[in-house]
Parts: structure tokens; sequence; C-alpha cells
């Protein structure tokens, strides 16, 4: 048995669900790259370049992401690193909620399932910036992980 699997914390449960749920978008996302550039670029916030650059970099950064969440290595500069991309992503979607309204896509998950960019999605991101923040600062205070 794999160690840490019989232990039902509310810590390892929500890393369990973050490392699932960070792989599963990157793992959608990588399955059509085009789609998910074309969704970043129709947000018109950032330029061509970085809309590609940001494309073809995060879905496989969010799926090493889960794979660290999972196996529980390197957790502080991994939970510094989900907590400040989470916080990019709400500030992201706040922005565009408030400046564009509701975008027909909001590219959570790629092309691979159509999500409108409404309220609750920056609702949705901003639960879990809590939740990677949760553990970061356990993990800073020594309070288990």
């Amino acid at each position: 048995m794999i160690a840490g699997f019989t232990d039902l914390s509310p810590e390892f449960t929500i890393r369990m669900l973050l490392s699932v749920f960070y792989f599963m978008c990157g793992a959608l996302k990588m399955f059509n790259i085009e789609g998910f550039y074309f969704l970043i670029k129709h947000y018109r916030m950032l330029s061509e370049l970085n809309a590609e650059l940001i494309s073809y970099l995060l879905p496989p950064l969010e799926i090493i992401l889960g794979i660290l969440l999972f196996t529980k290595s390197y957790p502080l500069i991994v939970l510094l690193f989900a907590t400040l991309l989470q916080l990019i992503f709400v500030l992201f979607t706040l922005i565009a909620r408030i400046k564009r309204g509701g975008i027909k896509n909001c590219a959570i998950l790629g092309n691979a399932i159509e999500i409108k960019l409404s309220w609750l999605i920056v609702i949705f991101n901003a639960i879990i910036l809590f939740l990677t923040g949760y553990l970061f600062f356990r993990t800073i205070f020594g309070l288990s992980l």
C-alpha cells in the first residue's frame, strides 16, 4: 500500500482533490492546445505572444502540478506555486468577468467542456485559491500535510 493513502485528514483530502483537479484541467487542455490558445486570445487581455506562451506552457504545468501534489513532492514550493497560480486565475477571471461579461467559454477545461465565464467560475477559482492557500500556510507553519 502506498504510504499516506489511509490518511483521511482534511489536508490529505484537499491535496488529493487539488491534484486531480490540476491534472485533469491540464490534460484536457493538452488535447487541443490550439483551441485553448484561441480561448485565451478571446479574453483580449494579453498580447498574442503572451496568449500563445500561456496556452503552450499552462497545460503541462498544471499536469506536473497535479502529479507533484499527488506525490507530495516539494510541498512548500508546489503549494506556493499553486497558490500564486490560483491567485492569477482569480484576478484574471474577475477582471474578465467585469470588463467582458459572460465569455462563452472560460477555458478552465480548454475546449473539452464549454463553461461560460460566470460569477460562479470566479467564486470557484476563489475557493480553489483558499484551499491551496490553506495547505500552503499549514505547510509553512509545520501543521502537517
